[in-house]
């Protein structure tokens, strides 16, 4: 990352809430910092560009494939309506 600066601790890891996925419960905190946008990368840390720098997310271990996958799913499923 272009900056050393990293993102706020939080668990984003997993759900806050049973009916939260992943992906919100990540959507929802990149809101709550001021994020204008999320890098996701395998095998990278997500990332939150916040004021034009990007601040890896601390307490968020690295994506794997599988990770990036079910992100995929969520979208997916939404658009598809289920």
């Amino acid at each position: 990352m272009p900056s050393g600066r990293t993102a706020d601790k939080v668990d984003v890891a997993n759900a806050p809430t049973p009916n939260q996925s992943r992906l919100d419960a990540l959507l929802s905190y990149a809101v709550h910092r001021g994020a204008s946008d999320i890098h996701l990368k395998v095998p990278s840390r997500p990332a939150l560009r916040i004021d034009g720098v990007l601040e890896p997310i601390a307490d968020h271990p690295p994506l794997r494939p599988a990770d990036m996958e079910a992100f995929a799913d969520d979208l997916f499923d939404r658009v598809a309506g289920k």
